[in-house]
């Protein structure tokens, strides 16, 4: 009788499996925003000289997500028509350089077509003080 059971749950855990892979596909391309920037710094003030900000896409479990960082960093996030719907994309600031960001929506919250997309980023010092604030804005299309 032992055996029966033992056949039976390995059924319904193949059959769970078929089912599951189907209703959920974890290589599906989900939308990200993607922003880069190059700074310089010029009597102790951060300057943006080149910038660019637009959409991207990446499979659904690579997708990028909030993760805390230490003091200094960069954070940005995004708004769909002035409503935020991302993750923040946080790194660490290392002085004057070259930097990308990605910024992940939440589940079912993407853009469509037409969409402003106004990304916010921010530069913490050592202390957790703001010293560089920059806004863009672009359509999604």
């Amino acid at each position: 009788m032992n055996t029966r059971y033992i056949i039976f749950a390995g059924v319904a855990l193949i059959i769970i499996f078929i089912f599951g892979i189907n209703f959920f596909d974890a290589s599906e391309k989900v939308p990200i925003v993607k922003a880069t920037f190059e700074f310089i710094e010029v009597d102790n003030e951060i300057l943006v000289i080149d910038k660019s900000v637009g959409q991207s896409q990446t499979p659904y479990l690579k997708r990028p997500q909030s993760e805390l960082q230490d003091y200094p960093l960069i954070a940005s996030h995004a708004a769909i028509n002035g409503i935020y719907y991302t993750d923040w994309g946080i790194m660490n600031y290392d002085g004057p350089g070259e930097y990308e960001i990605l910024m992940g929506f939440r589940d079912e919250k993407y853009p469509i077509s037409n969409d402003t997309i106004m990304v916010i980023t921010y530069i913490y010092d050592e202390n957790g003080t703001v010293i560089f604030r920059d806004k863009s804005e672009f359509y999604w299309k």
